[in-house]
């Protein structure tokens, strides 16, 4: 099964058309999400990463490396707030703030964590924030 297949298994699952799929990844419209899921359309690194968080499932089953994954019903929730809504939010920020979202988030997730890369996101983001 590819990548595409397991989009839409994953998608239905949820009960979610491809509009609000398509939302949550920040696509324009449906039509990506249809290509994608049709195998006429590849998914880039950054977005099979961005699916597996919007539909709650880990890479490795996006991938096909593993045989059997248990999945949860819904996405996980996050500190009070789905998982959606904060997909949802990001989609709306102006792309060179979600650069640096994705800059912070991938210097977090290092081990160990380099916290001059870290504080230097920070500054970056305080400087957005005086502009």
């Amino acid at each position: 099964m590819n990548i595409g297949e397991k989009i839409k298994i994953r998608r239905q699952e949820l009960g979610w058309s491809q509009q609000k799929l398509a939302d949550l990844m920040g696509y324009t419209s449906k039509s990506t999400i249809t290509k994608i899921e049709k195998g006429l359309s590849d998914v880039g690194q950054k977005n099979i990463i961005k699916f597996s968080k919007v539909l709650g499932v880990p890479i490795a089953y996006l991938m096909d490396w593993e045989e059997k994954v248990d999945l949860p019903e819904e996405p996980t929730n996050m500190a009070g707030s789905t998982l959606q809504q904060h997909i949802a939010n990001y989609s709306h920020l102006p792309a060179e703030w979600q650069k640096t979202i994705d800059e912070l988030v991938e210097a977090l997730q290092e081990e160990p964590q380099d916290a001059d890369k870290v504080w230097a996101i920070f500054r970056k983001i305080s400087n957005f924030l005086q502009s």
